[in-house]
């Protein structure tokens, strides 16, 4: 996975890290966060770099933009599996700590 790619995941399950925080206080921003992740990915998927091309975590990106469009700001177990399938791809230190301990 290239560092671009990386980021943007880091910072996705960084903000879902702090959906808790906002969705008590304001669930239209944690919509809003949410359809910003999306576009996020987006952006990646569609980059002429990757488009087109046989990139094994092409499915991955497409699939946590699908648990993302399903995510509804009230439903904690619906972020804890984008969370889950993020740390599964990411390979930084703090991810694999989460995936050890099975959080």
């Amino acid at each position: 996975m290239d560092k671009r790619t990386e980021g943007v995941l880091v910072r996705i399950r960084e903000k879902l890290d702090r959906h808790d925080l906002i969705k008590h206080e304001r669930p239209d921003e944690a919509r809003r966060s949410v359809e910003k992740m999306i576009d996020s990915l987006d952006k990646l998927i569609y980059h002429h770099h990757y488009f087109g091309k046989p990139v094994p975590v092409m499915a991955t990106l497409s699939e946590i933009k699908t648990q993302l469009k399903d995510v509804t700001v009230d439903v904690h177990s619906d972020i804890e599996c984008v969370k889950n399938t993020i740390d599964g791809v990411l390979h930084t230190k703090k991810a694999r700590l989460i995936r050890s301990f099975g959080q």
